[in-house]
């Protein structure tokens, strides 16, 4: 559990300050670029136009990432993940996910197109 600030910032190993600058100048901290999309190590055709399909990425840098890659740490050592969950979790993957479930009768694949370019890191203020 983090407490306040002070806490926090005891916990991530830096000032209030610059949690608090980070936090009001969050777009400083996102770059964006293109990469080739790829499935099973080859680039991705579009059918309709022959070129490789492209995939837009806007990873954090800087004191942002170095706030989130402890805080990461902080959650790893604290948060106990369930058996069942297999996302973003270290030696599990969408194929054992995949497996847990292959004796089911009846299946729902479901793929939300552009659906990360649709999620932001900007809080909505009320």
């Amino acid at each position: 559990m983090i407490y306040n600030l002070k806490h926090l910032s005891y916990i991530l190993r830096c000032s209030k300050e610059e949690i608090i600058y980070v936090a009001d100048h969050i777009d400083k901290y996102y770059y964006s670029f293109e990469c080739n999309k790829k499935k099973y190590g080859y680039p991705q055709i579009d059918a309709k136009n022959g070129h490789p399909k492209t995939r837009k990425l806007d990873p954090c840098d800087g004191s942002l990432k170095k706030i989130q890659s402890r805080l990461d740490v902080f959650l790893q050592q604290k948060v106990a993940f369930p058996d069942y969950m297999y996302g973003a979790i270290k030696k599990k993957n969408n194929i054992q996910n995949a497996l847990q479930h292959s004796h089911n009768k009846h299946f729902l694949s479901v793929d939300l197109k552009d659906f990360f370019p649709n999620i932001t890191h900007r809080c909505k203020r009320r």
